[in-house]
This record gives structure tokens, C-alpha cells and sequence, in this order.
């Protein structure tokens, strides 16, 4: 067997002498722009720095004096700001205006009921600095800065102050293919009226099917932190429902959690080939999961969670009117077990950006997270297997040096039992952040994936769903996967309209190459490339971080 550098040289070769002309112009003209792009190519190395916190007036003394003297809360003033500064006279046009008349901003109550902390209660600067990261994780808000304003008679008044961005989003398509036509509407509203509600209407019409989808999220049922979903979507070829009531640990300190949640599904499903549909096969999915779960709350940076729970998830498969091979349909899988979940949190969290976003502020927690779920399927549950199911993550960010980040990310899962086993991953994900410049960031990922016995849902997919650009989704499957890419990422301070920030791309040092194998290695060819970014800065979406598997 050929050594993997070998196998790799030789599928980087490129035998058409006017291909390569033509990559290398690509790449000389992509290299070009990434450097107009940069604001500063010269100087000393940037550093990842920690966002300062607001400024607090001078006659408000430190957190620590704060808490020492036990300080209380006093007045909560809250701050909820349109989508566009009229002030900063680029945003006091009439496209702007328009735009925050026609936004319903948050309401108070509902920045309110987000907070850890109430008139009255022992200052905690842990407490705003969580309720500043529970805020910043809604995403309609663009960002949030809670800081405290005045001290008087050991009183401490605080400022809580947001920013709404756009929340509405939606629109029409239409596509021709293979001589059908595809078409449909979506609309969502994330915010809707101003109570941070989610509501979502799609219809699809396409060769396979026609649906129609409603969606409804409240993120807030209750005072006691209740959160609810619905969804129910009708089908040509079926029907699905979801429901959910969950009390999730929101915050660090929470002591209890419980959770409800139950959907069904039946509809034709497509098996994939190399990005071909090769078959088809009709799916009734019944899916149920009720958990309950305790923590001692937050001790000292440590966080240890417990969760009990039963699962329920039922799937029969059978050939469809489309089905062409009845060999292809897989088996039926039916499970039902009670499981045992184990989390634990170091929390140290630092305030920055550029890492997953552009000019956004991003909370980064530099301590280690823990995850593993236990649970036992048996016939007696009304099974039609016995096994153990597992999951297990690890997950951890290192600030090796002052410019250097690291993040690690490892994973697990599958079902063993006697003499068998099924659906079993095995997954990492190396990335690692260096600031190169003022505004250049050398970024550079790996990531390994393998499975074993890995059902047609649970197939590794190659594509641009995974992280390969400028290729369409699911153009190979298999059960191992290598990705490996670095480029130096460029940012600017060009705002486009008060809409854009924009930021890029280009290879650094050496060319990308992701690869694929199934049981044998079958490497696909390097990519040289350069991409763009354009995520609105007015709406929630601007990540620079690819969906994972």
C-alpha cells in the first residue's frame, strides 16, 4: 500500500496543462484581493484580546468594594436600542427610519425576565456578567452590555442596554431540475411583536412532495423559565408533529431541569449515492423523551449536572410507490430505554471577537465541558434489541499563549450489544486561532471522523454541508472522514450601507485538502480557494463557523 503522502501527491496532480494556467490565475487574482481586503498587512502581531467592560461612572466604586461592602441592587434602568443609530449620522437616512418603524423592538419585560438578578438582591458582578451572556446568546438581539450607573446609601442602580437587529426573514424560490419544477415561501419571524417568540411558515412544492410547515417557539411560557415548542407540518406523502415543555438549566447556579419532548414523522426518504438519489423508502418515526435533573448549582468555577430520563424512539421502515430495490429498505429499529446523564462545566469565560463571528462580541469559555449519557435498551421496555446506548463529548478552549486559541472538540456515540453493534462514531475537531496582524487572523482546522455499521441516516456525508466549499451537499458518504484546511482569514472595517461587514479568505501557506474514504482511502483533490463572507451585521446571521456533522 502506497504511504498517504504519496496517495495525496498523486491525486494533487493536475494533467491539464491549461486547468493549472487557469488555477494559478485564480489563485494570483484571489491572493490580490485578499490583500486590498486587509486594512493592515504591515506591523506587530495582533493578540486575542478580551473586550474591556463598559465604563462605569467614577463615583461607582469597584466590584470589589462592591462586595465587600454588600452592596444591593437598586433601580434597573433598561436601554432597548433600535436597529439603526439615527444619531450616527450614516444611519439617519430615510431606508434606516424606515426600517426601525417597521421593527417592533424588544419589550422590557422581556430583557427583564433574561436577567439573574432583582432590585434588591446582594451585587454580583458574576451574575451580570452571565445575564450579559445570556442576553448576547438571543438571537435578537445583536448585543447587550449591563453595567452599574450610580451607588448610593450601599445601593447600586444598574444599566441594562440591548440592541435589536432584524429579525424578519423569508422569501421565495424557484429551481428547474431534470425537468421539474421546484418552488415554495418561508416566512419567520424571530421576534415576534417584540416578545422574542419564534413563529414559521414554509410550503414547499418539489417532485417528492408538497408541505406545508407552522412553527411556534416560546422561549419564555412561564416565570419559572418553562419553555415551549409546537410544530406541525402536513405532507403529501405524510404528517409530523412536535411538542415540547422543557425547564432547561439556564444559568449556572440552577438547581433543577426537566424536560417533555415528543414528535412523529412519516414521509418518504431518499437514499443518496455519491450525491445521486439511488433509492426510495417510506419512514413512520414516533420519538418521545422525558428527563428530569438536579445540581448543587455553581461551586466555585465548577459546574455538575444530573439528569434521569426515558427514551422512547420508534422506526419502521417499509418500500414506498417510488421503491425500486425493497433490499435497500433499511431494517426496522425500534428502542426504548432509561438512560443516566452526566455534565460538568469549568467556567472561565472571556469576552472577545473575530473567532466564530465578524465584529460581534463573542463569549469564549476557556474551561473544560464533560458530557456522557448511558442507557440501557431492553426487550422488557419494548425493544426489539438489547444494548447499551452511549454518547460522550468533550469539549475545551486553551489560550495556549496571549495571541494563541485553541478549541478541541471530541466525541462519541453508538449502540453495543451482545456480540453486535450499531451506529458506532467516533469524531474530533481540532481548530486553532493566531492573530497574525491587526486585522488578519491565521485559522487552521482538523477534523476526523469514523464510524461502524453506520445505518443510511448516519452516514458520513462529504459536501458542502461539511465544510467543502464550492461543491454541493452529500457529494460522497462512507464511514470515515478527514478534513484539514488553513487559511488567513482577513478583516476590514468596511460597512456597507451600515449593513456588511467585510471579511475573507485565502489559502495560507499551503493548499486545503479534504478527503473521504470508505474502508479504503480515496482522497479527493486539493481546493485552493478564496471566499467571501457578507453576513449582515443587522441580523443574527454571521458566522464564520461551518455546521458540524
Amino acid at each position: 500500500m502506497l504511504p498517504i503522502w504519496r496517495i495525496v501527491t498523486s491525486c494533487n496532480r493536475v494533467t491539464n496543462k491549461r486547468a493549472t494556467r487557469l488555477k494559478w490565475r485564480q489563485l494570483r487574482f484571489q491572493l490580490l484581493l485578499a490583500v486590498l481586503l486587509s486594512n493592515s498587512t504591515t506591523g506587530l502581531a495582533a493578540t486575542i484580546e478580551e473586550i474591556a467592560p463598559p465604563p462605569r461612572p467614577t463615583a461607582v466604586p469597584s466590584d470589589g468594594v462592591l462586595v465587600a461592602n454588600g452592596a444591593t441592587i437598586g433601580e434597573i434602568v433598561y436601554k432597548i436600542g433600535d436597529i439603526f443609530d439615527l444619531s450616527n449620522p450614516r444611519e439617519s437616512y430615510y431606508f434606516y427610519r424606515l426600517a426601525n418603524r417597521l421593527h417592533i423592538n424588544t419589550r422590557e419585560f422581556v430583557v427583564r425576565d433574561d436577567l439573574l438578578f432583582n432590585t434588591g438582591d446582594r451585587y454580583s458582578p458574576e451574575l451580570i456578567s452571565e445575564s450579559e451572556r445570556i442576553l448576547r446568546g438571543k438571537n435578537y438581539l445583536y448585543d447587550a452590555q449591563i453595567r452599574p450607573i450610580r451607588y448610593h446609601n450601599n445601593q447600586v442602580d444598574i444599566e441594562v442596554k440591548t440592541r435589536d437587529v432584524w429579525t424578519l426573514s423569508g422569501g421565495i424560490n424557484y429551481s428547474r431540475k431534470g425537468g421539474e419544477n421546484s418552488y415554495g415561501y418561508e416566512i419567520q419571524e424571530d421576534n415576534f411583536v417584540g416578545l422574542g417568540k419564534t413563529v414559521r411558515i414554509k410550503r414547499d412544492i418539489n417532485e417528492f412532495r408538497t408541505e406545508t410547515e407552522f412553527l411556534y417557539r416560546d422561549p419564555f411560557l412561564t416565570a419559572q423559565r418553562f419553555q415551549l415548542a409546537l410544530g406541525y407540518s402536513y405532507n403529501s406523502d405524510g404528517r409530523s408533529k412536535l411538542f415540547e415543555l422543557q425547564r432547561p438549566f439556564y444559568s449556572l447556579d440552577t438547581k433543577w431541569a426537566m424536560g417533555l419532548y415528543g414528535s412523529t414523522f412519516s414521509r418518504q426518504e431518499i437514499i443518496y449515492q455519491d450525491g445521486e438519489e439511488l433509492d426510495y423508502y417510506y419512514q413512520d418515526s414516533e420519538y418521545l423523551q422525558l428527563n428530569g435533573g438536579y445540581s448543587r448549582g455553581q461551586m466555585g468555577d465548577l459546574t455538575i449536572r444530573w439528569q434521569l430520563g426515558f427514551t422512547v424512539d420508534f422506526n419502521d421502515y417499509n418500500p414506498s410507490n417510488a421503491t425500486k430495490d425493497p433490499d435497500l429498505v433499511p431494517d426496522d429499529k425500534n428502542l426504548a430505554y432509561p438512560w443516566i446523564q452526566y455534565n460538568s462545566q469549568v467556567t472561565r469565560y472571556i469576552k472577545t471577537s473575530r473567532i466564530n463571528l465578524i465584529n460581534r462580541t463573542e463569549d469564549i469559555n476557556l474551561g473544560a465541558t464533560y458530557y456522557i449519557r448511558l442507557g440501557w435498551s431492553h426487550s422488557n421496555f419494548g425493544s426489539d434489541r438489547d444494548a447499551i446506548i452511549y454518547e460522550a463529548n468533550y469539549y475545551n478552549t486553551n489560550q495556549t499563549f496571549s495571541d494563541h486559541l485553541l478549541l478541541v472538540n471530541l466525541g462519541s456515540s453508538g449502540l453495543v450489544g451482545e456480540g453486535f453493534t450499531e451506529n458506532v462514531y467516533i469524531g474530533s475537531e481540532i481548530r486553532y486561532f493566531y492573530p497574525t496582524f491587526k486585522n488578519q487572523v491565521f485559522y487552521s482546522e482538523l477534523n476526523f471522523d469514523a464510524g461502524h455499521n453506520l445505518d443510511d441516516k448516519s452516514q458520513l456525508m462529504l459536501g458542502g454541508e461539511s465544510g467543502l466549499r464550492g461543491y454541493p451537499a452529500r457529494i460522497q458518504q462512507g464511514n470515515r472522514r478527514l478534513l484539514f484546511r488553513m487559511e488567513e482569514r482577513f478583516y476590514t472595517d468596511w460597512h456597507i450601507l451600515q449593513l456588511l461587514y467585510v471579511a475573507g479568505a485565502a489559502p495560507a501557506a499551503a493548499p486545503s485538502f479534504m478527503l473521504i474514504w470508505h474502508l479504503l482511502w480515496t482522497p479527493k483533490k486539493a481546493l485552493t480557494n478564496f471566499r467571501l463572507w457578507y453576513p449582515p451585521n443587522r441580523s443574527f446571521n454571521g458566522s464564520l463557523r461551518r455546521p458540524s456533522r
